[in-house]
This record gives structure tokens, C-alpha cells and sequence, in this order.
């Protein structure tokens, strides 16, 4: 064989492995588009589920939201309500805030430990963790549980801001976290 023939099948085999693996990597592409959009629908219906087991209702004259039928007042007007319910309700919002923050697989800048109406906010700044619960209405406790507070709803602003939303107030803990749940219910999540 003269070396214009082997040129020439060299050439022929680097084309033929060439549009071999072409065709592989089209697979491998097409293959991945399906699995991206099962994962999409899969986190779609994950994050739905979540809204039904921690459903936040408006009240009929649009004076404020309830969790799982609990009432949790704005953070500006918590004062003067029942601690055990405020703490029961924001209890809810922190663990429905963990669980949607898995399935979207968003780090929290702000972490939770969550232990029910029990549960703790920690501070990166501070190095320190907060209350998500009321002890009592005066003093230490009642400033760190409303600091608290403010970083569960700056982790709502967080979520809300990755998908195109605007705050105008954060302490609207309820209303901030309903609207979230209408518009990923609209959207494609990615």
C-alpha cells in the first residue's frame, strides 16, 4: 500500500470514529435532556406535595395567612398573640423553609435546626443561633426570637429573589411564602 492509500484510510477510519462518537455524544445529550426533564417534573410535583402538607390559606377579608390553619400575624404584630401558637406556626414555616429548600437545592444563608416548635436559626455574622420560638414577651428572649425571625424571612427573601421576586416587606413571613408557592407552581423550575 502506497502512503497516499494509508493517508486515505486513515483519514476514512478517524471519520468513522469521529461520527461514531458524534452519535454517541447525541445519545449521551438526548439521553441527559430526558433525565433533566424528569428531574424538573419530579422536584415540580415534590414542591406541590409540600405546598399540600404545609398549606398556607389567606383569611376571606384579606386581613392575614395561616399555616396548616394556624394564624401567624405579620412579625411587626406578634406581640399580644398566643406563644405556643405563634411558636407551633413558625415551626411549620421553618420546616416547610428546610424541606423546599432540599428540593430546590438552595443552601440557606441563614441555616435551620429544626426541632419542631422548638427550632433555631443560626447567624454567620453573629456566631450565634437564634430562637424561631417565643419564651417569653420581654427582655433577651423577645429581642433574639425577633432577630430570629428577621433571618427566617431574610431565607424566604433568598428563595423569593432566585426566582425573580421582589420583597417589599420581609416580616410578612405567610403572604411572602404564599406568593412563592403560586409562582413555583406557574414556573418551570431549573
Amino acid at each position: 500500500m502506497d502512503p497516499d492509500d494509508l493517508a486515505k484510510e486513515l483519514k476514512r477510519t478517524q471519520q468513522r470514529v469521529f461520527l461514531r462518537r458524534q452519535q454517541r455524544l447525541n445519545l449521551l445529550n438526548s439521553e441527559l435532556s430526558l433525565a433533566k426533564s424528569h428531574i424538573i417534573s419530579r422536584t415540580k410535583l415534590m414542591a406541590r406535595d409540600l405546598w399540600d402538607i404545609y398549606p398556607i390559606s389567606e383569611f376571606p377579608d384579606r386581613r392575614g395567612y395561616s399555616i396548616c390553619d394556624i394564624y401567624l400575624p405579620s412579625s411587626d404584630h406578634l406581640e399580644g398573640h398566643d406563644a405556643t401558637m405563634i411558636s407551633v406556626a413558625i415551626g411549620y414555616v421553618g420546616h416547610l423553609l428546610l424541606l423546599l429548600s432540599d428540593i430546590l437545592d438552595i443552601t440557606l444563608r441563614f441555616p435551620l435546626k429544626y426541632y419542631g416548635s422548638k427550632s433555631l436559626i443560626y447567624c454567620n455574622r453573629r456566631n450565634q443561633q437564634f430562637p424561631l420560638h417565643v419564651d417569653s414577651t420581654k427582655g433577651r428572649d423577645w429581642v433574639n426570637f425577633c432577630y430570629g425571625m428577621s433571618l427566617l424571612n431574610l431565607d424566604i427573601v433568598q428563595i423569593r429573589t432566585l426566582y425573580g421576586l421582589s420583597t417589599s416587606d420581609p416580616g410578612e413571613t405567610l403572604a411572602n411564602l404564599h406568593e412563592l408557592k403560586i409562582i413555583l407552581a406557574r414556573e418551570e423550575l431549573s
